[in-house]
């Protein structure tokens, strides 16, 4: 929600094979789909990153201006928290190395979701509930197709 914890959740969670998602709104969240798969192998699927962006956006500013706009998300081996040369970074910014991948619009979309806890004498008639929504090909490329990203150059950027 600020930028101290948005600074130790970056420092704290982020690995190798995740993805970090941010949106280039004031207030926006940083946001981190963690890889199942440690190594970065096993690719993450489109609605992950779609869900990831549309939490991005919902939590910054455009909520309260109902403005409809798009998240990112770069590797985890592009996000960085030293400055270039002469420059100085605040606590909670980041850089980001390389290209950013746009995601399409977000809808401002929030939703509330109560756990629970199964009884063992319930667990055989739930078995098959927590199926991943998209099922993935291990030969799938984690990079969305053209028409849900537009990338920007291969430049630099720094996070508010």
């Amino acid at each position: 929600k600020d930028m101290p914890q948005n600074e130790l959740l970056v420092k704290k969670y982020l690995r190798s094979g995740d993805i970090y998602v941010h949106a280039d709104l004031h207030g926006a969240s940083s946001t981190i789909i963690r890889n199942k798969d440690p190594s970065g192998k096993k690719s993450i699927s489109l609605l992950a990153l779609q869900e990831a962006g549309c939490a991005t956006v919902s939590r910054s500013a455009a909520w309260s201006a109902k403005i409809v706009t798009s998240a990112w998300w770069v590797y985890a081996n592009q996000v960085s928290k030293t400055a270039p040369t002469g420059e100085y970074l605040v606590p909670g910014s980041f850089m980001i190395r390389g290209k950013k991948n746009y995601l399409r619009h977000q809808t401002l979309e929030m939703g509330f979701a109560i756990m629970f806890c199964l009884d063992e004498s319930c667990i055989a008639a739930h078995l098959n509930e927590r199926k991943d929504k998209i099922n993935l090909d291990d030969n799938e490329s984690l990079l969305p197709s053209k028409s849900l990203i537009e990338s920007t150059s291969n430049d630099d950027f720094e996070i508010p």
